[in-house]
């Protein structure tokens, strides 16, 4: 396995970032078959990168999965990777370009999986009491003792941008789409 080339100016949050490039993105000519489950798996993964809820993902967007990967890419390799997967070259990735450009890199079952795991384990160490929500101040304990220290309105304003249904609690759904957002 390929050692991964790590960039300066990121910091690693439990894993470190990686560069963009051919040897880490490999782009296969068969088309693998979508089961009923992956499909659901990648129309949801579609529907949290889909920020602006508007049908098909942009770079930004796009720049949001490779992010939540611990991919970093520059401007030109975020192009090539929107090129590789537009297949009407219209600038955006539809939903059919996604999945296609997903099972043709057989990109379905371990990623999903590794992914719904990552974002499990990330759950759970915000929800202490493990009743399934995170409460104001689960979030508030994490946030001020992790990384960079966030002020008390800081966490506020996130906990109110994660919080997308005001119940003044954060669901398992409302968490990965903060997480998928980038906006932490």
């Amino acid at each position: 396995m390929a050692a991964r080339q790590v960039t300066k100016k990121s910091k690693p949050v439990g894993k470190a970032p990686v560069r963009v490039s051919q040897s880490n993105i490999r782009l296969s000519q068969k088309k693998k078959e979508v089961t009923d489950i992956e499909r659901k798996d990648i129309r949801e993964a579609f529907d949290i990168l889909d920020n602006d809820k508007d049908g098909k993902l942009s770079i930004p967007e796009l720049e949001t999965l490779l992010r939540g990967q611990f991919v970093v890419a520059n401007d030109r390799e975020l192009k090539e990777l929107l090129d590789n997967m537009d297949a009407d070259k219209n600038g955006y990735v539809d939903y059919a370009e996604f999945e296609a450009f997903v099972a043709k890199n057989n990109l379905c079952r371990a990623n999903a999986e590794e992914v719904s795991a990552e974002m499990r384990d990330a759950f759970q160490v915000f929800d202490t009491d493990r009743d399934g929500f995170i409460g104001v101040e689960e979030f508030r304990a994490v946030m001020t003792n992790i990384g960079d220290k966030l002020t008390d309105e800081e966490v506020t304003n996130l906990m109110d941008q994660a919080d997308t249904n005001k119940d003044g609690r954060i669901d398992y759904k409302e968490f990965c789409a903060f997480m998928a957002s980038g906006i932490y």
